[in-house]
């Protein structure tokens, strides 16, 4: 296998690997650990069914050609006993190599990172790593290490910066609502004169033309006078059109609420 000079990088390279065996049944588990005495990493394996089934087979293949009694590696009961909490473990490690990635983006070295995310609050490396770019420090990186060790406080210039886009996220996302309350609203009134056009055409000539007569009486003279006009002259207005389908709207409502009509 050939050895990477991160952990990151050697993850990327066998987690997919490990996902896919886990996923079909061959590993139960596998978990990352560092070694004690030269600072490397070693990787446990717990074996799924899968792997259970092929030993447990080979095993008793062996015992049947050779009569030989002894057990393959890996199905001891000790083994078989120690507890792997793979999910956890999995969760926090992809939470810490990502703060360890952002610290070395930042031109703090990896083992240095590493030590950060291992003995800092995770929330204040989140922070810090926002804040470091409102510092003056010539040697940002050197500095950021010293303020998450030192637990620092952040610049006030981060603080108001945070301040004014939480503000515009809070200013976007009350637009947002009132569009969304806007949109709602338009569809709610679009689908009344949706239901107000199938009612008016499901009525008799003699309703649908007492609901003309007095749709076209609400209308002021002068626009009365325009609709005679544009009538003549064999056409009616888009703005004409939809005043009058606005009246006949209130109109159904209107025999709607005193019963003339039914919905």
């Amino acid at each position: 296998m050939e050895q990477h000079q991160y952990l990151s990088d050697a993850r990327k390279q066998l987690n997919p690997g490990h996902q896919e065996l886990v996923a079909t049944g061959f590993l139960a588990a596998y978990e990352w650990r560092e070694a004690r005495d030269d600072g490397d990493w070693l990787i446990f394996y717990r074996p799924g069914d899968r792997a259970r089934d092929e030993i447990r087979r080979a095993q008793a293949e062996r015992r049947l050609t050779s009569g030989a009694q002894e057990t393959l590696p890996g199905m001891k009961e000790e083994f078989e006993a120690e507890p792997i909490k793979q999910k956890a473990a999995q969760l926090v490690s992809e939470e810490d190599e990502a703060l360890v990635a952002e610290l070395v983006r930042l031109n703090v070295s990896e083992a240095t990172a590493r030590d950060l995310v291992k003995d800092s609050d995770a929330n204040a490396i989140r922070k810090w790593i926002e804040a470091i770019h409102y510092s003056r420090a010539q040697d940002k990186a050197a500095f950021l290490v010293k303020a998450i060790q030192e637990n620092w406080q952040v610049p006030e210039e981060y603080l108001r910066a945070k301040e004014e886009q939480e503000h515009q996220e809070r200013r976007r996302e009350a637009e947002r609502a009132r569009q969304k309350k806007e949109r709602q609203e338009e569809q709610r009134r679009q689908q009344e004169a949706d239901k107000l056009d199938r009612l008016y055409d499901s009525l008799s000539s003699e309703q649908r033309a007492e609901i003309d007569r007095e749709t076209e009486a609400r209308i002021p003279p002068f626009l009365q006078e325009q609709i005679v006009r544009q009538r003549k002259q064999g056409e009616l207005s888009v703005a004409t059109t939809a005043i009058l389908h606005s009246n006949r709207h209130e109109v159904l409502r209107t025999w709607l609420k005193d019963g003339k009509l039914q919905a």
